[in-house]
């Protein structure tokens, strides 16, 4: 995709498992019947992968135009997650139920350590950032492109502009703006009008 196009790195790590044999859990009702319960669990994430791409672009650091890397998307993905409660007289309850929602737990286990990884990454920048700015002319050098090719802040994450012309569809789905699809009348006088001449 063209918001690919302008990722300036991209990096990808697969096939990623994670077990927590001591997952520790509880929970408590606060209305009736007011159950509760805890124990232990053993987790099996697998099939794991984690995407980051970073754009580059100039920015105005202390007065000095720099290049500087941002993340532009992070993705995480896992393929299959295994929950065994343990240590509950209740323990084949737990255990069905966790089996039943075991995609919703494992889409929000995914979101959760997708904001956290954005955020972090974030903070991260910050200091490669500094970092890399004594490197940048060899680096930049390197990639075959000046500093002045790197678009500014802001211009990086731009959406291309719609071409002029040639697409007559570019609004309410082909129909002029006068005459949406769900103005009948128009359209029928219209069509009149082109069987009338």
């Amino acid at each position: 995709s063209n918001e690919h196009k302008r990722d300036a790195v991209r990096a990808t790590a697969a096939d990623l498992g994670v077990t927590v044999p001591q997952l520790k859990w509880s929970y408590q009702q606060t209305g009736f019947p007011y159950m509760h319960g805890l124990g232990t669990a053993c987790a099996c994430l697998s099939g794991g992968s984690v995407t980051l791409a970073f754009q580059l672009h100039r920015e105005i650091v202390n007065g000095e135009v720099l290049p500087q890397l941002k993340l532009s998307s992070c993705s995480v993905f896992i393929s299959s997650l295994t929950v065994q409660i343990n240590e509950s007289c209740f323990s084949w309850v737990y255990n069905r139920l966790v089996f039943m929602f075991q995609d919703t737990v494992r889409q929000y286990i995914s979101s959760s350590l997708q904001a956290a990884l954005s955020d972090n990454i974030a903070s991260l920048l910050v200091a490669l950032n500094t970092n890399l700015r004594p490197h940048w002319p060899l680096l930049l050098s390197a990639m075959g492109f000046t500093a002045e090719a790197i678009p500014l802040e802001g211009e990086a994450t731009k959406p291309a502009a719609p071409k002029e012309g040639g697409d007559a569809r570019n609004h309410t789905g082909g129909w002029p703006p006068e005459t949406p699809p769900g103005n009948s009348t128009a359209a029928e006088d219209a069509a009149a009008a082109a069987a009338a001449a």
